[in-house]
């Protein structure tokens, strides 16, 4: 009798498939899914900033919008709104008598929208008109990159949320303590005057406008504000600069500098160090110029010394006309507003970590070093390479503005009477790092200038890359390599 067989336990019971029972696998083709996300598209923020620009100036061209009810010309009007969503602070009229009231708060909206962020605009109005619909990671990782961010922080709408909340807290707070410090300081002021004025200079501060309802009182340290309101001011100014992110970053670790991001460290050290270059520069340079320090007492001098090495670099307020500066200062303000603040602020400029880079590039070039370290930590020479990048793209753009600006003018380097070309070339440099301090270089430029100065102003606001990205859309990896041969440099 035959037994059948049965297993055991702890018996594996392996068992071929005979040919005749394989099936062959059909695998579809799927054609590779193209993002098409409305943040990950590089027009989207071109296309964010022309409307609020449009409507800006549509606004602005209202009779009501002006001191007399009556309509601006065109070109004032788009100035202005240009100059108020790229939140830089230059003005072809005189923003505290030119505007009416009506005028000032659609200048402080256009300020507020701006300073959010081009991406962060294009989030609010994408989760207004269109809905839930899903959003891709690209969308995700593209959304983080440009708001400063190494690596996604949660989802789109998440982060821009938090990105408002954050930023509209600090001006709240900022607006409430000018507005304190304000009335402390004069009790018999008025009362919604007062109020009025902190909130547009807490918004305006924040955001690194520079649009200035005081500025026929030549600065907000010395005309209107008390030294408190000032130094509160200054804060709203680093704030808005150093960007959500390393705030965020400072928040969640406290007071523990070994816990920070790289990014972080290297926007706050370079930032400081920037910030004491400028005041001591400020200082030496013009403290017998009568014309900016020479006439103030020593604590004023010292005091418009930090506070425009603060507000010089990325905001615009000024404690005196910059018109007046001496040679070697111009020269060294035109370097701190090329510099600008930190990547995903509300300041413009090539960025302090962009500096940062290219310094630590230097150094490690100069000392035979094959790894380009800062803070014990490698940086990646993509890094490197797209600094040098935004560096070239920023030197080109502010060498052709300012060249077209000083044909406009009809003025030569060397001709110091009309229309200085080192006053353009100040000027050139703060309309594209939206930064809005003028040296009085486009006085003579004329209307065909401005037009320049508003491209120079829309195009430092957007940045380099972001329009390198519209015009050299990226390519798929190489599959190959061409070999290597050594060039000779120096």
């Amino acid at each position: 009798m035959e037994q059948s067989w049965k297993p055991k336990r702890g018996d594996q019971i392996i068992r071929r498939p005979r040919q005749s029972e394989l099936t062959p696998i059909e695998i579809p083709f799927i054609r590779p899914r193209i993002s098409r996300g409305f943040i990950s598209s590089p027009l989207t923020p071109i296309a964010v900033f022309a409307l609020l620009i449009l409507a800006g100036t549509i606004l602005l061209f209202l009779p009501i919008s002006t001191a007399t009810n009556q309509s601006p010309h065109i070109r004032e009007a788009l100035f202005t709104a240009t100059s108020a969503v790229t939140v830089t602070g230059l003005i072809v009229v005189d923003t505290e008598s030119y505007w009416s009231t009506t005028g000032h708060v659609i200048l402080m909206i256009l300020i507020f929208l701006g300073g959010l962020g081009m991406i962060t605009s294009a989030v609010v109005l994408y989760s207004i008109f269109l809905g839930n619909r899903s959003v891709t990671l690209t969308d995700s990782i593209q959304f983080s990159r440009s708001m400063g961010a190494l690596r996604p922080q949660g989802t789109i709408r998440k982060i821009a949320r938090n990105i408002i909340l954050v930023t509209v807290a600090i001006q709240l707070v900022g607006f409430l303590t000018i507005f304190a410090s304000e009335i402390i300081r004069d009790p018999s002021a008025n009362l919604l005057d007062t109020l009025w004025n902190s909130l547009f200079h807490a918004v305006s501060a924040f955001n690194n406008s520079g649009f200035d309802i005081h500025s026929r009182q030549h600065g907000l340290v010395f005309g209107s504000y008390g030294y408190s309101s000032t130094v509160i001011i200054t804060a709203l100014i680093i704030a808005g600069s150093i960007g959500y992110f390393t705030l965020s970053d400072i928040s969640r670790n406290k007071l523990r500098p070994s816990r920070w991001s790289l990014n972080t460290k290297l926007i706050l050290c370079t930032s400081a160090i920037l910030t004491l270059l400028g005041a001591v520069t400020l200082l030496a340079g013009e403290y017998s110029n009568p014309d900016t320090l020479g006439s103030m007492k020593l604590h004023e001098k010292i005091t418009s010394s930090i506070f425009n090495a603060v507000s010089g670099r990325t905001a615009g307020f000024k404690t005196f006309d910059f018109s007046q500066l001496e040679q070697q200062t111009s020269l060294w303000y035109i370097l701190l507003m090329f510099i600008g603040g930190a990547s995903g602020s509300t300041a413009g400029g090539i960025k302090v970590t962009t500096v940062a880079i290219l310094v630590a590039a230097v150094f490690t070039s100069l000392s035979n070093k094959s790894n380009i370290t800062a803070f014990k930590r490698e940086i990646p020479s993509a890094s490197v390479n797209l600094a040098l990048s935004v560096s070239l793209l920023s030197l080109g753009a502010v060498a052709i503005s300012a060249l077209i600006l000083t044909s406009l003018g009809g003025s030569s380097v060397g001709d110091v009477e009309s229309a200085p070309f080192l006053a353009i070339l100040f000027d050139s440099v703060s309309a594209y790092s939206t930064n809005g301090l003028s040296a009085g270089g486009l006085k003579e430029v004329g209307a065909w200038g401005e037009l320049v100065v508003i491209i120079t102003m829309f195009v430092g606001r957007l940045g380099p890359l972001t329009l390198a990205l519209v015009l050299f859309r990226r390519e798929p990896n190489e599959l190959y390599r061409y070999p290597s041969e050594e060039v000779t440099i120096g």
